[in-house]
């Protein structure tokens, strides 16, 4: 965590508002979407301070260049977008106080001081509540010539701003699906971490999951230095046929046929914010028997800490499943994340959480027996 800038006394009643304000945000989403609003803190002096655990070094949005600009303001209405499209579902869900502290959130962000620390925005100033604008005092019942004018101009000047937002939205929910994919959670769950002292998850038993996807994501805390990770698996099915999906191997799968699992592309540059997905067809899971989930350094990282790497699992009507790549040495490239494990018809998810120097380790280590074959690396 690192310290953006103070701000003005706070007391612990305004301090717990901001938290769980907050609190809200991080119930139901990753911390790719919350960490868009900096943590709130009260000093040793009582001031209010904005916090984020990004690391690099925070700078204001006027300050970076146009194109970054554009960039951090892209994601700011991504993920804006994303906090709308929940506090609608709260509200249809009977939900209004979360509800309303979204949309409270959500009101403020156009004033909001924007930093960038390395390529990501982090909004600050957020929840501080709006002073009431003093009275106008007109001196004359009827405006001048000049006064019309200027009434006149500002209405058309909000009307174009008006009709510029309502383009802006028609375009972000006809591309929403394929810029950000993000699942809304259902029924009011958690996000499910997975961690050493809770390593897995089983869910109950049905004939159907859907579409299962698998994000993996990560930050670049060197811009001239570009990180590539990539995202693959072995694949296991109930006839004890096996196979891999990666984008080395120039094994991309297959959603809708054998053996079901398939990558949403490949990132070849390291520059795709939104990181890597494989897709797993939880409509054949009964034909599935294991999903071991891996990922590679490709390049531009020595290690995992590096990375800030994080896993998470989309599943229709389940709280998001997540886990992060906090361990691992050097010249340990690879790491097998967790596996999906069809027990009796259900879904295990197991966090793995394992460290290797190639891949072929992986299979030795844990006994899948495939066969391997020099690549000459992505082309």
């Amino acid at each position: 965590m690192q310290r953006i800038i103070s701000d003005f006394p706070i007391d612990e009643k305004t301090l717990e508002n901001y938290e769980q304000s907050l609190a809200v945000l991080c119930r139901y989403f990753p911390p790719l979407i919350t960490s868009l609003f900096a943590t709130a803190r009260r000093s040793r002096d009582g001031n209010l301070e904005w916090w984020s655990e990004r690391e690099g070094q925070p700078i204001l949005l006027n300050a970076l260049p146009a194109t970054e600009q554009a960039m951090l303001q892209e994601k700011c209405l991504l993920r804006q977008e994303a906090i709308r499209q929940l506090a609608e579902e709260l509200v249809r869900r009977g939900e209004p106080v979360p509800a309303e502290r979204l949309h409270n959130l959500l009101k403020q962000t156009p004033q909001l001081a924007c930093y960038g620390i390395n390529g990501e925005p982090v909004l600050v100033h957020w929840g501080i509540p709006q002073q009431p604008a003093d009275p106008i005092q007109l001196e004359e019942p009827t405006p001048r010539l000049h006064k019309g004018h200027w009434i006149t101009a500002r209405h058309h000047g909000c009307l174009a701003a008006i009709l510029l937002a309502l383009l802006l939205g028609i375009l972000l929910l006809r591309c929403w699906p394929t810029l950000f994919p993000v699942d809304l959670p259902s029924g009011g769950k958690r996000l499910t971490e997975l961690t050493k002292e809770q390593p897995n998850v089983s869910l109950v038993k049905q004939h159907d999951y859907g579409r299962i996807r698998v994000n993996l994501n990560w930050t670049n805390p060197n811009p001239d230095n570009a990180i590539d990770l990539d995202i693959a698996a072995f694949v296991r099915l109930k006839n004890q046929k096996k196979t891999g999906v990666e984008a080395l191997s120039r094994l991309f799968g297959d959603y809708d046929n054998v053996p079901y699992v398939a990558l949403e592309g490949d990132d070849r540059s390291g520059d795709n914010s939104h990181g890597e997905w494989l897709l797993i067809n939880g409509s054949h899971w009964q034909q599935l028997d294991e999903v071991l989930i891996y990922a590679f350094i490709y390049s531009g990282a020595s290690n995992w800490q590096n990375t800030q790497a994080t896993i998470t699992i989309h599943i229709p009507g389940q709280p998001p499943i997540t886990t992060r790549l906090t361990e691992g040495g050097e010249n340990m490239p690879v790491s097998v994340i967790a596996r999906l494990i069809n027990v009796d018809g259900a879904i295990k998810v197991e966090r793995i959480n394992q460290y290797f120097d190639d891949r072929e380790s992986i299979d030795k280590a844990f006994g899948w027996g495939l066969e391997w074959h020099s690549t000459k690396g992505k082309g």
